[in-house]
């Protein structure tokens, strides 16, 4: 499973060609990609051009990623990671393993012991990294277990919301932390896991009297 949007930075050919070799080598596997966007037509006619139509579907966004995830087994990210990524969260929330591309951000989660991050940013690489998770899913468990254990520890929605806010306010005022309730929502959103996280934070600046509509930082 891959859920992002259709283009270009997000490498999803990348992902694709990996497909094929796996395919190829006679590895059997179910993949949806999630989501919408300009590069679409371009990465069905490459389904089609790899004769990957029979093993490969496209899902439409509106089922939400979270029904997804809980009859699924692999999380890919075949671009690298900018930002700490609310997908990869859930997905270890949800006992699912996570393959991915070396990024200079992966949030403190390490190779083959929270998930799997492929040698290089090539589809063979990451066909290797898809391979071993799927040809040992007792080890490929033990690791989305390890990843869970993580996200238990470390990224509960109440403590990343109180962090964030935190270190949001501190950084844009001197006044005191934002009240119980902005918290509480942010954690809400968050844990639906939104693309409304900036939407979130103007409602806390305004409800603190930080800033008005929406204006650039």
């Amino acid at each position: 499973l891959t859920v992002m949007p259709f283009q270009r930075a997000n490498r999803l050919d990348l992902l694709i060609g990996a497909l094929a070799m796996l395919r190829d080598r006679g590895v059997s596997f179910a993949a949806f990609l999630m989501g919408e966007g300009p590069r679409e037509e371009s990465l069905r006619a490459l389904v089609r051009a790899k004769n990957l139509h029979a093993c490969v579907t496209f899902a439409n966004i509106t089922i939400g990623a979270g029904e997804l995830m809980q009859g699924a087994d692999v999380l890919v990210m075949p671009a690298p990671i900018e930002h700490v990524s609310i997908r990869i969260l859930q997905a270890l929330a949800a006992g699912m393993a996570v393959v991915c591309v070396p990024s200079p951000v992966n949030d403190r989660l390490r190779d083959g012991e929270t998930c799997f991050i492929s040698r290089e940013e090539t589809p063979a690489a990451l066909a290797a990294a898809l391979e071993g998770v799927l040809s040992d899913r007792e080890g490929a468990r033990r690791i989305a277990e390890a990843g869970l254990r993580h996200v238990r520890e470390h990224h509960t929605v109440s403590a990343m919301a109180e962090r964030t806010a935190a270190t949001y306010v501190k950084l844009r005022s001197k006044q005191a932390a934002p009240s119980s309730a902005a918290v509480a929502h942010l954690s809400a959103r968050l844990l639906a896991g939104r693309d409304a996280y900036a939407p979130a934070m103007e409602e806390i600046e305004r409800a603190r009297g930080l800033r008005g509509p929406r204006a650039a930082l």
